[in-house]
């Protein structure tokens, strides 16, 4: 009986081990020495001893070799690992461990980086299961991180965003503009296609690794910076970033006339007088959508002497409008823009005059307002300078009065809808958010 158990233990065992074959993929090592193993590295468990399991040929039989004695080892195109000395920001994800310090705190750590793309640009990740930190260096120069950082406000959870500025200073090759690279968010994904499109322009070609073993990456890095973890306090959670309300505001003014001088336009030197010198808006950055402002004040006097007739004029006149804008990017340089908008205006007029001794006053004043639509067109200069114009077509009503000494006063009531051409070009400034 014993031996039948034995035999059948032993038939049980076979079958497990001839029934599920382990896969090895051609791939290589370098030890801590430098010297370069080339290879096949089993792919499922490679991390389960805390080594790889490889073997010198398809015939040879299963050797491990520890993570401790690799700088660097990869399996094709698959995956590659490399092991560097860097500083790491060691600022706790979670958000009961969110620190009031918006800069990061650096820690020199050796790390197991996995690389994302190779070039002359690369891109590096260092994930333990939901903490993640993406890293880069150029070729022949220190790896260093991109800094992303969660931090606490007497506000709320801010985001410190600084390797978009990184990004925008140092691999601007298209000379896009710093919106543009504001769009890459924090994730392998959006690192990967910037960094490719990066080392496009710098005219090197990329080598993307997209197919890792997410498996061995989370507990590769767990058995290779479990120390690391204890000590610096990076911990096991999953990013849930909430997105923190963010508005872009915008000013602008009317410069037709200052364009004309800068550029030395042909043509008569005529004044420009457009309805709304001065506009102000502000919009969601996310979606876009927020209030738009225009606004006019002018006040005149002259005094003229005709015929021994002595004449002063005072007038003033105020136009303003407030609605509904929304913008939306059109590529990188131009915004689109549109909205609903409700007015307000109204002018008062005086005019006194003395002949020969004796004298009389005429007032004239109108109140009006109106409603309708407006379109736009804005072009990004620069990140912080745009050039645009806008066209709207309102319906407008306005009563108007006059009085004349000695006569009855005169009334007069319009009602009106008006086209206002994308005559008027705006010189805006998008100020700090």
């Amino acid at each position: 009986m014993k031996c039948l158990t034995a035999i059948a233990a032993i038939m049980l065992c076979s079958f497990f081990a001839h029934g599920q074959p382990s896969i090895f993929e051609k791939g290589y090592f370098i030890d801590t020495s430098g010297g370069k193993t080339d290879c096949f590295i089993k792919l499922e468990d490679w991390n389960a001893q805390r080594g790889i399991h490889y073997r010198v040929n398809k015939k040879d039989s299963a050797r491990i070799k520890e993570i401790n004695w690799i700088k660097e080892f990869g399996v094709k195109d698959k995956l590659k690992y490399i092991k560097v000395k860097a500083n790491i920001d060691i600022s706790g994800d979670a958000e009961d461990l969110l620190s009031y310090e918006q800069n990061p705190e650096w820690h020199e750590e050796e790390l197991f980086l996995r690389v994302l793309v190779e070039g002359k640009i690369n891109l590096y990740a260092f994930e333990v299961k939901g903490s993640k930190r993406y890293f880069f260096n150029e070729n022949g120069t220190p790896v260093e991180q991109l800094v992303f950082k969660k931090y606490r406000t007497a506000a709320g959870v801010r985001n410190n965003l600084t390797y978009q500025k990184t990004l925008f200073n140092q691999f601007n090759c298209m000379d896009s503009t710093e919106q543009y690279f504001k769009t890459i968010k924090y994730s392998a994904g959006d690192l990967t296609k910037a960094f490719e499109i990066i080392n496009a322009c710098e005219g090197s070609a990329s080598i993307i690794y997209e197919s890792p073993i997410e498996s061995a990456v989370a507990e590769s890095n767990d058995i290779h910076v479990t120390e690391v973890t204890k000590r610096v306090g990076l911990v096991d959670t999953q990013e849930k970033e909430k997105s923190t309300a963010k508005a872009n505001h915008y000013l602008g003014i009317v410069a037709n006339q200052l364009l004309r001088q800068l550029f030395n336009f042909g043509g008569t030197d005529n004044f420009f007088n457009a309805p709304y010198l001065l506009q102000y808006a502000i919009n969601s950055k996310k979606a876009g959508k927020g209030v738009n402002i225009g606004l006019t004040y002018n006040r005149n006097s002259f005094t003229d002497n005709s015929n021994g007739i002595t004449r002063k004029t005072n007038s003033r006149n105020i136009s303003f409008r407030i609605g509904y804008d929304r913008k939306n990017d059109w590529g990188k340089r131009w915004i689109g823009v549109y909205g609903f908008d409700f007015l307000l205006d109204g002018n008062k007029s005086k005019t006194e005059s003395a002949p020969a001794g004796s004298g009389f006053t005429i007032e004239s004043t109108s109140k009006g307002w109106g409603i309708g639509p407006r379109f736009g067109l804005l072009f990004r200069v620069s990140d912080k300078v745009l050039l645009g114009t806008d066209a709207a077509y309102y319906f407008h009503s306005a009563n108007s009065f006059v009085t004349i000494p000695d006569q009855p006063r005169s009334t007069q009531k319009s009602n009106s809808f008006s086209l206002s051409l994308p005559v008027a070009l705006f010189l805006t400034i998008k100020l700090k958010e």
